[in-house]
């Protein structure tokens, strides 16, 4: 059964600006990354030059950043990678319950353990909380 892209994957992003890769095209053609406004009756909805535009969820791909790129440097920065971002900027401030060795430990892939603060970042940083890049249903950010 062939998964598809459901309201649940698209909402929690809607607060953060998501970018979406869609079919709308203008007199030039295909119009490309376009932010994600809305969603309704159960269509996602798009801003367009003051202009509501509309199209089927099977239609569009969220860009998002793979969960793999946690793990990575990070350029501009004091810390090195993401992982050791999130620890002193965000879990270390107000959090007992990990220690840094421990959450650098974590499967970055299985984010059931992460605090609540670190779910939330990783949304509004695009991250791909739900794998839909690796069920075809987002753009890896990193390849465009």
């Amino acid at each position: 059964m062939k998964k598809e892209l459901e309201l649940k994957h698209l909402c929690i992003y809607l607060p953060y600006r998501i970018k979406c890769i869609t079919p709308i095209q203008n007199n030039k053609g295909n119009i490309g990354a376009v932010e994600l406004t809305g969603i309704v009756n159960g269509n996602a909805r798009f801003d367009i030059s003051k202009d509501y535009m509309d199209c089927f969820l099977y239609e569009i791909k969220p860009i998002l950043i793979s969960l793999s790129e946690l793990n990575k440097p990070m350029e501009g920065q004091k810390v090195t990678t993401w992982i050791d971002y999130l620890w002193h900027e965000i879990i270390s401030t107000d959090n007992d319950s990990f220690n840094y060795d421990d959450f650098c430990t974590l499967d970055i892939t299985n984010i059931d353990w992460y605090p609540l603060k670190v779910i939330e970042y990783l949304f509004a940083n695009h991250f791909d909380v739900f794998g839909l890049i690796e069920q075809g249903l987002a753009i890896d950010k990193g390849t465009l």
